[in-house]
């Protein structure tokens, strides 16, 4: 391995002298101005910012503007702009409403002036589909789009401004100024801050949701403010005493008041008065607001982050959270201290280092955090490459973690060695994240008690390969003395109303227990099961009273999708539901229905993580059987060194005493051994059984005569429980596999 990474360092010279971006003096959305006064810009491109060709995962320098760049300010339109030293301002990019401010509505691969900004302006910003810029006399000009007012000159116009004009009722007050998605904020030389254009989610600060093409005052916010920024509907202001205030659309947390999601009458909760960030009433430098989340550079020199957090763009290690975001400041990992500057753009958040180089984290299927690689296009947009933490910013060699599934072992076995390796031969570090359940001392793990235990791998690079993301492996450690069931499953026909398929479990013992459940449709098909349900939704229900504990549309938009991936019960659609929990002891249910009463076939699955001495057991599945390949089918799975006992049973018409319409009136059983496809047991009515006494003392007898069981101890490995009606009847059925004690 060292001598192929030594082959590849001889190969690619000139990518390992560029390494990581050094010598960088300030950082906004993709795009660095360097100590030299050169621009370079990276990720999502189209084919327009910066003159290159397609989206770059790496720095390049943005052609004419090798030298004399004051500043750089990256729009969310797929448009930037550049503040030159000599006061003039260049824009680059989409150009479908004038954002570029030359005149025309032509993109532009490359930096073109805007007219009649030549001289005199001392600062920009670029927003959705506008522009902005503060003159050296107090005024500020802005141009492009304007169907809401937000060029600011009085107007609602379509055709926007292709060139600058003049901000009406600044006068010569403005010192800086913010460009959100379809609104503006200036802040003014009395420290008081003024906002125009749309203001549906109460983005303008003034306690309406009135949009107005010109400035108004936001309410509270005369005096006393140092900085602002803007965000696609939402807008932060940084204090003189060091807090932070933020107002506007608060879908994920924007507003950072520890609220977000919809507010209960078809919208979502939005703040039209500026609000105290909490944790964040002083010690705050700087901030940045993104499309839909935010973040504080403290006086320490540390990174807080709030908000949207789809592509982990908070930086806490996380994707998703509570509405799909994180409602009050979260310290972003590994940026405690020794930050300069910060910067947040659609998806992605950025950090100046001290030194004068950046980390950046969020969302890169467009190479958005510039760390020198990005997975290529033609995949899923869910599937994307995201970084949930701090990476370098440079021009690196990609490298992987190589790490196969690592096998279950037994409690008390000897000490054993990870096999793992990252492709660039660089030494991997190795940590558990369950040390009660196993230790790692180097490459090295010790089994230490019953439970999952999880080993992570990690390489940070070096000056010529990117850090890689971690990769997460588990096993159980067991005990072999016992058997048990596990992996429990149930493939049938999923309907409407009555006819949604309900998965009931029971979990044993005396702590929580940590179980996936995954619902499988659309990938059905690639097994030649017909009629595949093709948007499966997952409500898990406490036994008990029924309360809803979680519930899961679509499984990348649960809060521990990474998780879940990591433990390899990932679904293989992005349309299929997942939920990863913790269950106390106790009966649970799991329903699955069609989104918009869509109809189908579906498998549900039960899937132990930790704790194999508290098992699964009574596990069963309602719904509707139908005939030939639309028959409910069962699986599960005996784990252990030893034969164990289980009670099949199939209910049918006993189904009605409880409400259940259109039930199935004779429901039959086979029981197939997966190995080889063997019929172990067949039953129709139970009392036909030849153990049925045996059936009936150990409490699983049916209440109806009709109704099928089996009774049968059975050797460790895959079984399938087939429900079906006698004479190709169909009707709501329901089947339970119990396993019994000894």
């Amino acid at each position: 391995m060292e001598l192929l990474r030594a082959l590849v360092i001889a190969l690619f010279p000139l990518v390992l002298q560029a390494g990581e971006l050094t010598n960088i003096a300030q950082v906004s959305g993709t795009c660095a101005v360097m100590d030299s006064g050169g621009l370079k810009c990276w990720g999502w491109n189209l084919g327009k910012p910066g003159g290159w060709s397609a989206s770059s995962p790496k720095p390049e320098d943005v052609p004419g503007l090798s030298s004399g760049v004051a500043a750089v300010a990256a729009g969310r339109g797929f448009s930037s702009c550049a503040l030159t030293t000599s006061g003039g301002v260049k824009c680059w990019g989409n150009n479908l409403d004038g954002q570029l401010g030359d005149g025309t509505t032509t993109d532009r691969p490359t930096p073109v002036d805007v007219v009649g900004l030549g001289s005199g302006v001392v600062a920009i910003s670029a927003g959705g589909a506008h522009a902005c810029a503060v003159m050296a006399d107090g005024g500020v000009k802005c141009w492009g789009k304007n169907a809401d007012g937000q060029v600011g000159d009085g107007l609602f116009s379509f055709a926007g401004a292709l060139t600058p004009v003049d901000v009406v009722g600044i006068g010569a007050q403005a010192i800086s100024v913010a460009a959100g998605g379809a609104h503006t904020c200036v802040l003014t030389i009395t420290g008081g801050v003024r906002c125009w254009g749309a203001n549906s989610s109460g983005q303008l600060g003034d306690g309406t949701t009135i949009r107005r093409a010109t400035p108004a005052d936001v309410v509270g916010l005369t005096s006393g403010v140092i900085a602002l920024d803007a965000g696609n509907a939402h807008t932060c202001a940084l204090t003189s005493g060091g807090g932070v205030k933020c107002w506007g659309q608060n879908a994920s947390g924007q507003v950072g008041d520890g609220t977000s999601g919809p507010d209960g009458s078809g919208g979502f909760i939005y703040r039209a008065l500026p609000t105290d960030v909490l944790g964040l009433a002083s010690g705050v430098a700087a901030l940045s607001a993104g499309s839909a989340h935010n973040c504080a550079l403290t006086s320490g020199g540390g990174v807080k982050c709030w908000g949207y957090n789809f592509f982990g763009q908070i930086g806490n290690g996380t994707r998703g959270g509570t509405n799909n975001g994180v409602p009050m400041p979260a310290d972003v990992t590994g940026l405690a201290s020794g930050v300069a500057g910060i910067t947040t753009a659609a998806g992605t958040s950025c950090a100046l280092l001290s030194g004068g180089t950046a980390k950046c984290w969020g969302q890169n299927d467009h190479g958005q955090v510039g760390h020198g690689w990005f997975i290529p296009a033609g995949i899923p947009p869910r599937f994307t490459d995201t970084w949930s933490y701090p990476v370098r910013v440079g021009d690196f060699l990609f490298q992987e973690i190589l790490f196969p599934a690592m096998a279950d072992r037994p409690i008390g076995g000897p000490p054993f060695q990870v096999d793992a390796s990252a492709s660039s031969g660089l030494p991997l570090a190795f940590t558990t994240t369950t040390p009660s359940v196993c230790g790692v001392s180097g490459s090295t793990v010790t089994l230490l008690a019953l439970g999952t235990c999880i080993v992570v791998a990690s390489q940070d690079g070096d000056a010529a390969y990117g850090e890689v993301k971690s990769v997460t492996r588990p096993f159980l450690v067991f005990d072999p003395s016992a058997s048990r069931l596990t992996n429990i499953s149930t493939r049938g026909e999923v309907l409407t109303a009555g006819g949604v398929m309900i998965a009931g479990f029971i979990i044993e013992g005396a702590a929580p227990k940590k179980v996936a459940i995954i619902v499988t449709g659309p990938s059905l098909a690639n097994y030649g099961v017909p009629n595949q349900l093709s948007d499966p939704v997952l409500t898990l229900r406490r036994g008990g009273d029924s309360a809803v504990l979680a519930s899961n549309d679509n499984w990348q938009s649960a809060s521990n999708y990474q998780d879940l991936q990591a433990r390899g019960f990932a679904p293989a659609h992005v349309l299929e539901s997942a939920l990863l929990v913790d269950l106390v002891p106790g009966a649970y249910t799991a329903t699955v229905s069609g989104f918009n009463g869509s109809t189908g076939t579906a498998l549900v699955a039960v899937y132990e993580i930790d704790h194999p001495e508290y098992p699964l057991v009574n596990v069963s599945s309602r719904g509707h059987v139908g005939a030939s390949a639309n028959v409910m089918i069962g699986g599960f799975i005996i784990e252990g060194p030893s034969p164990q006992t289980v009670a099949i049973v199939a209910t049918g018409p006993s189904l009605a005493n409880f409400g259940v319409p259109g039930v199935l009136n004779d429901p039959t059983l086979t029981l197939v051994r997966q190995a080889d496809q063997s019929v172990i047991a067949v039953n129709d009515d139970w009392g036909n059984a030849s153990n049925a006494t045996q059936l009936q003392s150990a409490g699983f007898a049916p209440p109806d005569s009709r109704e099928a069981a089996i009774l049968v101890t059975l050797n460790p490995g895959a079984y399938t429980a087939i429900l079906a009606g006698a004479g190709g009847t169909t009707g709501v059925g329901l089947v339970a596999v119990y396993a019994v004690k000894q």
